[in-house]
């Protein structure tokens, strides 16, 4: 489920407001070339951002990805190529719960970490 969530800053006045996906790993997640998203997030991805994606992991790990969008009967969203890989250098293991956070004011770049083992 895509979320909303706004921080404030009254020192410098300015108003950031994130939007964040969770998503449970499982071993056909991490395995594979692409990453499915959600549909309510692939469609917000395809509409409002160009081709690419920026992802950035806490491993210091920064890939950039493209925006693929699929129409086999159904249209889905689709983060690749090399998931796969980013998911290994970021320790990603199945069932494990990942975050994308992400900036409304700069949604090319996509923060995405690990939640819960």
């Amino acid at each position: 489920m895509l979320k909303e969530h706004t921080m404030y800053s009254l020192q410098n006045l300015f108003i950031i407001i994130y939007l964040t996906l969770c998503i449970k790993m499982s071993s056909n997640v991490i395995f594979s070339v692409l990453q499915v998203l959600p549909t309510q997030f692939g469609t917000y991805l395809s509409h409002n951002i160009c081709q690419d994606i920026v992802l950035c992991g806490d491993s210091g790990d920064n890939q950039t990805f493209n925006i693929v969008v699929r129409n086999n009967n159904i249209i889905t969203t689709c983060l690749g190529p090399s998931w796969n890989v980013f998911c290994r250098r970021n320790k990603f293991r199945p069932d494990c719960t990942v975050r994308f956070k992400f900036a409304l004011h700069n949604c090319y770049v996509c923060h995405v970490y690990r939640i819960s083992m």
